[in-house]
């Protein structure tokens, strides 16, 4: 990218940060070597539509002022390219947060998920205020500073509404982020980024999306039905039904982002320091606050390369799966899972032989990344009966697994 001729001829680019359909984000230093980035959108390569959702970003930048957004400063338009000069969040996103705790093998603390997803809440409450829908929320949209205080970024598909009443249904957002109705084609409201919120509180907990899934329309259909399954042990019930309320699959049950707060704990709420922020012309008006530490929780520790419960990666070790597959029959890859619903078979508690597999009625089975056990129930993480496979008779001793 030239800066030259520009307004910002006289900032140096450092690299670049990010890439992305409409444009690219670079981070580039001020002449007194402060830290800033530019977001470049070439507007030559766009349509009319997408150049005036580039032009709505930056009057929508230009009109908000809050301490858990990203601060706009100036823009310009150079060499048909739209410069955006924006506050530089040093401390990455939640994406990569996510991904350093998977390589070190360890969890976020319950109460710095709980610290996150308030600040997040606060930024979106203001959003809403001002009548706006972000409709992207998620981990990559959401950067950490220095001091590890949240700052929502990417404002390019916010919708303004007007009143109250439902938007005519509209695929906008990241697929693993939709919410039911959207991707249904419902009208929707803002209540579609408070169920992006529960699947980034998940994604900070499980270190993974709730629904994971091979292709598109299979995801569509595990969003639409599925539950998400349950968090690690170090969690508490508490915030698994918090995460639960914020993605109600019925949009008219799910709470608005101010009901949100009330289900936050309110140790978390009253500890809350807001940033030493104030709105002005450069990022160097924000202040640090203290910082906020990431306590870590262990993770289970891998299980040894003979194991039976080995689940290892089929992207990064296909020998080793090969030879997993061959020691363990009871395997099976997340693309032979039926992801409809079982029946439910009727059978004689004294001594039937039951010509299918008997499984917990409807039951849900969402596919992963890696290999699952069949002989597992995927509700309860306990071991199936061997009268749960075809061909085998059931015995009164079976019969607790289907209460």
């Amino acid at each position: 990218m030239n800066l030259e001729g520009s307004p910002f001829a006289k900032y140096k680019i450092i690299g670049t940060l990010g890439s992305g359909t409409f444009g690219t984000v670079y981070h580039v230093k001020s002449p007194d070597l402060r830290d800033f980035v530019i977001k470049s959108i070439n507007l030559n390569n766009l349509s009319s539509k997408k150049q005036n959702r580039a032009l709505k970003e930056v009057s929508i930048l230009e009109s908000q002022s809050h301490p858990h957004l990203i601060t706009y400063l100036s823009s310009c338009i150079h060499e048909h390219k739209l410069l955006i000069l924006m506050e530089y969040a040093s401390g990455g996103d939640l994406q990569k947060l996510i991904n350093t705790y998977k390589q070190n093998r360890t969890y976020l603390s319950e109460k710095t998920i709980w610290n996150i997803i308030y600040e997040v809440c606060l930024g979106v409450e203001y959003l809403h205020k001002k009548n706006i829908i972000h409709r992207d929320i998620k981990c990559l949209n959401i950067l950490m500073d220095n001091d590890k205080r949240i700052k929502i970024a990417d404002m390019g598909v916010c919708k303004t509404v007007k009143g109250k009443d439902p938007m005519e249904g509209t695929e906008v957002g990241t697929p693993l982020y939709l919410s039911p109705e959207i991707i249904q084609h419902k009208p929707y409201d803002m209540k579609v980024d408070v169920w992006a919120i529960g699947c980034v509180a998940y994604n900070l907990s499980a270190l993974e999306p709730p629904f994971i899934a091979d292709n598109i329309i299979s995801l569509a259909r595990l969003i639409v039905k599925a539950r998400p399954k349950q968090l690690p042990n170090c969690y508490s019930s508490k915030l698994f039904e918090f995460i639960l309320r914020l993605m109600d699959k019925r949009a008219s049950t799910r709470p608005n982002i101010t009901e949100v707060f009330q289900f936050i704990p309110a140790a978390i709420r009253l500890s809350y320091i807001p940033p030493k922020w104030r709105s002005g012309v450069n990022a160097e008006s924000v202040i640090p606050s203290p910082p906020m530490l990431f306590n870590t929780f262990p993770a289970a520790k891998p299980a040894k390369i003979n194991s039976k419960d080995k689940i290892g990666s089929i992207a990064k070790n296909p020998d080793r799966f090969k030879m997993y597959m061959m020691e363990n029959s009871k395997l099976i890859s997340s693309r032979r899972l039926c992801m409809k619903p079982m029946p439910n078979f009727v059978f004689n508690s004294q001594d039937v032989v039951v010509g299918h597999p008997i499984v917990r009625p409807y039951t849900v089975v969402r596919p992963t990344s890696g290999v699952i056990r069949r002989d597992l129930d995927m509700n309860r993480g306990c071991i199936r009966p061997a009268s749960a496979y075809s061909g085998k008779k059931t015995t009164a001793m079976d019969l607790a697994f289907l209460e």
